[in-house]
């Protein structure tokens, strides 16, 4: 069952990911398989969250999609489970907020806070992960109040700065 696709501002390492993990469903590294793309064989039965990951463009350079294969686990609160996924690896991360429209998303950063933003649609067409501010600021007039940081990260692969968004 796919628990959540994370959308997160930085690449993660594999030992990273199964961390993170770890920490929001309380299992241990080898009940964590990372893989770039869903295997074509079975799986083994101690094999409890499947995580693919690959590389996006945009201010989010990761998505993570989270398979869960223990109904134990399923029950997890997505909110706050992203939000401790951020905490732990000091990151910011999107998740879907399950409403009809594609983009809008929750920002989480690893405070944890959470706030609702949007996708610039046209760079989305694109294959980029960007929030749109415009949309943001006609849909909350109010958010300038309500805006929380990006867990700002500089690299080779990523070129957000946090403070530029907001």
């Amino acid at each position: 069952m796919n628990w959540q696709d994370i959308l997160v501002n930085r690449i993660l390492s594999d030992e990273e990911i199964k961390a993170g993990l770890c920490h929001i469903f309380n299992i241990r590294y080898s009940e964590i398989m990372i893989t770039g793309e869903l295997p074509a064989e079975p799986l083994s039965p101690n094999i409890r969250v499947l995580c693919e990951k690959s590389e996006t463009e945009g201010d989010f350079t990761a998505l993570l999609s989270v398979y869960i294969r223990d109904e134990k686990l399923e029950d997890s609160d997505v909110l706050y489970s992203a939000g401790q996924f951020c905490k732990k690896l000091g990151c910011s991360c999107l998740i879907t907020d399950n409403s009809a429209n594609p983009y809008s998303w929750i920002l989480v950063n690893d405070a944890p806070k959470y706030e609702k933003v949007y996708l610039d649609a046209d760079k989305l067409d694109d294959g980029m992960y960007v929030i749109d501010l415009n949309a943001r600021q006609k849909a909350d007039p109010e958010s300038k109040m309500k805006r929380i940081p990006l867990v700002p990260v500089i690299s080779e692969h990523n070129t957000m700065e946090g403070h530029r968004l907001w």
